[in-house]
């Protein structure tokens, strides 16, 4: 009880509402202080984002004293974070204490807080706070580095990369992906790394295979019922720049000078790698010899090849044709072979032989008929004085035949054996006799050259003993 003292004018306005006599004093009680609400428990604390916190949240009220006051309602709402709660309104039990069913937290990382409101209750609103953890690995996307084209044998321009989210797409940091080659070849760095902050896991490098077309990567990040998983990288290798000019077909022919070769030259164009490049313009032209070329500048196939129309030999003797692409180059070599102009050697060749070795000689002729139509020739040999110890050879025929390259000569000559002879487009000879009547002779052997003009040979004539005699041939065509 406490004592008021008032002054009289006071009292007697006091005395006069209360409708009672003043006695000149009085003792009044005023109104108890409100309750106070305070946190019981629940605050500070940790869980998963959309999940309700472990212990839910719980506030007492009571007198200033320390005494339980019931039946005061408090009503819980949430403040920030996002979440929900239910039995958000409840009634101070016998003990003072008033409990939330449940508090979910919101989807969002971070920090979440929830109000008790007691009105009237000193320390009204009580705030509790708790922090949203994100959730565990529930989605892999693909962040960046898909569909792209890049050189056979090259790295892709964006490293592929993806990001690791839990059920309401917060970023998952720790979270292992696995890259790895899925098709096309090629090869990867930095195959296993490990998401970041914001969940992005990105390979060291992708380089493509060797072979145009698709390749594939994955991505696999560690962890079951991950949604993605694995997420597949495309990417298209492309040909690269022409590096190889192959020769294919073509190449060390032989033909008759002016003739065209059997067999066209052809190239493959390539890559590094031998991807065939197509519809690129080789230039196929003319080295050693001379000759000529058609349909020079073929286009490559889809094959990546390119054939030359035709290559017409010129001079006897080593030809080549070179293909070129830009800087690169193939040369294609061929042999011409001379061609045997027999009609220029019609006519008569006079001249003598000398025995080198005795120191003998005699007079020699050889007339010489062709028929270019039938493509045969005769040759008449006509030979005086002391030839192979058997006198002169009388006049004889011979006849043989030629073709685009040699003529050739067999038979039987009484005094000279049996003879083989042969001449060559470039107008060498070569003649041989065996089986000769001398008995000191086992064979003779000559060779030479003839011209439109002349007629040149040296011979050899090999006897049983002793060393072999040599000499020569040589006659002028007349007129």
């Amino acid at each position: 009880m406490f004592l008021v003292r008032f002054a009289v004018p006071a009292v007697a306005a006091l005395v006069a509402l209360a409708g009672c006599k003043s006695s000149g004093s009085t003792t009044v009680t005023p109104p108890p202080p409100p309750p106070v609400i305070s946190i019981l428990e629940g605050n500070s604390q940790t869980a998963t984002v959309g999940a309700a916190v472990a212990v839910a949240p719980a506030v007492k009220v009571s007198t200033t004293t320390g005494a339980a006051v019931s039946g005061r309602a408090v009503t819980f709402a949430v403040a920030s974070g996002g979440g929900s709660v239910t039995g958000a309104n409840q009634t101070t039990d016998a003990s003072g204490i008033a409990r939330i069913g449940s508090w979910m937290l919101g989807q969002a990382p971070g920090s979440n807080t929830l109000t008790a409101t007691a009105t009237g209750a000193t320390g009204s609103p009580l705030t509790f706070s708790a922090t949203g953890m994100v959730g565990v690995a529930a989605t892999v996307n693909k962040q960046g580095g898909d569909v792209q084209f890049a050189v056979v044998g090259t790295a892709v321009a964006a490293r592929p990369s993806v990001k690791v989210v839990d059920q309401f797409g917060n970023a998952v940091a720790g979270v292992t992906v696995t890259f790895a080659v899925a098709s096309g070849g090629g090869s990867i760095t930095g195959g296993s790394q490990q998401t970041g902050a914001d969940g992005i896991a990105t390979v060291g490098g992708w380089t493509l295979g060797q072979g145009v077309g698709a390749n594939s990567l994955t991505a696999t990040a560690t962890g079951a019922g991950i949604s993605g998983n694995p997420a597949t990288f495309a990417a298209t290798a492309t040909i690269g720049a022409p590096s190889i000019l192959a020769k294919l077909t073509g190449d060390n022919q032989t033909a008759l000078a002016g003739a065209a070769v059997a067999t066209a030259p052809s190239v493959k164009l390539t890559d590094v790698f031998g991807n065939a490049i197509a519809s690129q313009t080789v230039t196929f032209a003319i080295g050693l010899g001379g000759g000529s070329v058609i349909g020079a500048t073929p286009t490559t196939s889809a094959g990546g090849v390119a054939t030359l129309g035709s290559w017409t030999l010129g001079a006897a003797g080593q030809n080549s044709v070179i293909a070129s692409a830009g800087l690169l180059s193939a040369t294609f070599t061929a042999t011409a072979q001379a061609v045997l102009n027999a009609p220029q050697y019609n006519g008569t060749y006079t001249g003598t032989w000398t025995n080198t070795t005795f120191s003998s000689t005699g007079t020699g002729q050889a007339i010489i008929a062709v028929n270019a139509g039938a493509s045969t020739a005769n040759i008449t040999v006509n030979v005086t004085g002391n030839v192979l110890g058997t006198g002169g050879v009388p006049q004889i025929i011979r006849n043989g035949s030629y073709g685009a390259t040699s003529a050739a000569f067999s038979g039987n000559v009484a005094v000279m054996g049996d003879i083989t002879a042969s001449i060559d487009a470039t107008g060498h000879i070569i003649a041989s006799g065996i089986n000769v009547p001398n008995a000191a002779i086992t064979r003779w052997d000559a060779n030479g050259t003839i011209t439109a003009t002349t007629l040149t040979l040296n011979f050899t004539v090999t006897f049983t003993a002793g060393p072999p005699a040599i000499g020569s041939i040589n006659l002028v065509k007349g007129p």
